[in-house]
């Protein structure tokens, strides 16, 4: 029975750490300029804060998650559109240029397919990156980046602040989300390539 209890305590100290630090990501004081802003794959909000993001930060490029997931096109509700289409398409209204807006990845499925992709690009030219993702992302994120080996500055920037996350049923499902697939991270790794072997 003591060692059940001794588990039960570890996994709650455990799960309540875990809950804070992705509920808390670190404050960043942000550069003036960046080489790169870098728009994961999601809520295509992230490709709007990414265009005010790219007159404000100067950035050589814009890099956009290409993610081969299907959503609802909200400008046509008959159609449908792959995610990274939308967001390109609203990189190019808010007057970003197309010269600018590089993909990545060829069907990035998970985060961890977005950050291996990405640090795949030559550091050379791109010291500097301001990731635009959702601030409960945020965490795992940096865990992934801390399995490469690079020189690369990565500051974060979110696109949602809800202090009373607890009040909020959105904010509360994403952490859920967030908690659990932080685990498998820990557990598996690229948890995208462990089910596809199955």
């Amino acid at each position: 029975m003591a060692f059940f209890g001794l588990v039960s305590l570890s996994v709650i100290v455990f799960s309540v750490f875990l809950i804070h630090e992705i509920t808390n990501p670190n404050s960043t004081k942000y550069l003036q300029q960046y080489d790169a802003i870098v728009v994961l794959s999601g809520n295509p909000e992230r490709a709007v804060v990414a265009s005010k993001l790219f007159y404000d930060k100067s950035p050589k490029v814009i890099f956009l998650s290409k993610e081969k997931k299907v959503m609802k096109n909200s400008l046509n509700p008959r159609e449908s559109i792959e995610t990274y289409k939308f967001m390109y398409k609203i990189l190019l209204k808010n007057n970003v240029p197309k010269d600018k807006i590089v993909l990545f990845g060829t069907d990035n499925t998970s985060t961890f397919d977005e950050i291996n992709n990405l640090i795949k690009f030559d550091s050379k030219d791109y010291k500097t990156y301001l990731i635009v993702s959702n601030k409960y992302h945020i965490f795992r994120i940096n865990q992934i980046f801390h399995n490469y080996k690079h020189n690369n500055k990565i500051h974060y920037y979110f696109t949602n602040n809800t202090q009373k996350w607890w009040k909020d049923k959105y904010s509360i499902k994403i952490i859920i989300l967030e908690y659990f697939k932080t685990i498998l991270y820990y557990i598996f790794g690229d948890f995208s390539a462990y089910q596809s072997a199955l």
